[in-house]
């Protein structure tokens, strides 16, 4: 329903649908004016994003494995749901700047907003020397394109609010 929620919030979601653009404008006209949308996610384009998007969807769970050192059915216990991984599509409205221009064309003002790495300290010990080179590599991307893209923000939240009709 248009115009019906004082509050909507979408976490780790719209990665996962094949028309995230829809869903986005179609959540966005169901919160009222005057209130909040809040949406947080991965941004595909970092770390995360390329992984998710570009390997197998079986090879995720051997990836994990490889990173951080803990089976599935430990983060199976974290997790609560008994599901880690789900089908990715990450479609590039789930970048957090795509996501504010998008918010903008469909009348929604950034409240607040943060990108950040919430997965590099969660590593196997025996990765975390490689760090310096990977912040190293992380920082020449971002200087090649300008800053768009920062492999080590995986994450984001955002608050918009529809402004009042």
């Amino acid at each position: 329903p248009s115009n019906n929620f004082d509050l909507v919030a979408c976490v780790d979601v719209l990665e996962h649908l094949p028309r995230a653009d829809k869903a986005f404008a179609n959540i966005s006209r169901s919160v009222k004016p005057g209130g909040y949308l809040l949406i947080a996610g991965p941004e595909p384009y970092s770390y995360k994003g390329f992984v998710a998007k570009y390997t197998p969807h079986s090879m995720r769970y051997i990836i994990h494995r490889l990173l951080t050192g803990k089976s599935i059915a430990e983060s199976r216990r974290i997790h609560g749901n008994g599901v880690v991984f789900f089908p990715t599509y990450m479609r590039p409205i789930c970048s957090l700047k795509n996501l504010v221009d998008a918010g903008s064309s469909l009348g929604l003002k950034v409240v607040f907003e943060k990108a950040f790495d919430a997965h590099s300290g969660g590593l196997s010990p025996v990765y975390k020397p490689f760090l310096g080179v990977v912040n190293l590599f992380t920082r020449m991307v971002k200087s090649i394109t300008g800053g768009r893209i920062d492999l080590l923000l995986a994450d984001y939240v955002v608050l918009l609010q529809k402004v009042g009709q």
